[in-house]
């Protein structure tokens, strides 16, 4: 008679221990999904991986790497070789006009220091750059 309670019990218990793990499982991959969805949530993460900053897009024949990158930080460009405007309260409207300006007056600046424009000028946006309305853009050399 022993045997039977215990068995009883032990199948409880097993039962138990079967929906408890279920329910970690559902719950494990439930977080997983999401988290790997979430890196294409904003499209393909590898579209612009061969992309480069704007400040890496100049050259001049007697400017090394490092005399490119410091005349882009006097240009109003980051150590990074990217722009930031100062968007604090700004609207994504005004954000994107800010940011426009600043891309803009940079390459006026860089085109004034006579470096040369070799990202793309292909396309609507890139084809209204300041370098590429100078002459200094690639696809008017080529």
């Amino acid at each position: 008679m022993l045997l039977y309670p215990r068995l009883f019990i032990s199948r409880d218990h097993f039962a138990l221990r079967i929906c408890r793990t279920m329910t970690v499982l559902a719950v494990l991959s439930g977080v997983t999904a999401c988290g790997a969805g979430g890196l294409w949530m904003n499209g393909n993460p590898a579209a612009t991986r061969h992309l480069s900053p704007p400040g890496h897009e100049w050259t001049r024949p007697d400017a090394s790497v490092l005399v490119r990158d410091l005349d882009w930080q006097a240009c109003g460009g980051q150590r990074s070789g990217n722009i930031s405007a100062d968007r604090r309260g700004a609207t994504p409207q005004e954000d994107a006009e800010l940011s426009r300006e600043k891309l803009y007056a940079a390459q006026r600046c860089m085109l004034g220091k006579e470096y040369h424009y070799i990202g793309s000028c292909e396309g609507d946006i890139p084809g209204r750059y300041p370098a590429c309305q100078s002459g200094s853009g690639r696809l008017l050399h080529d």
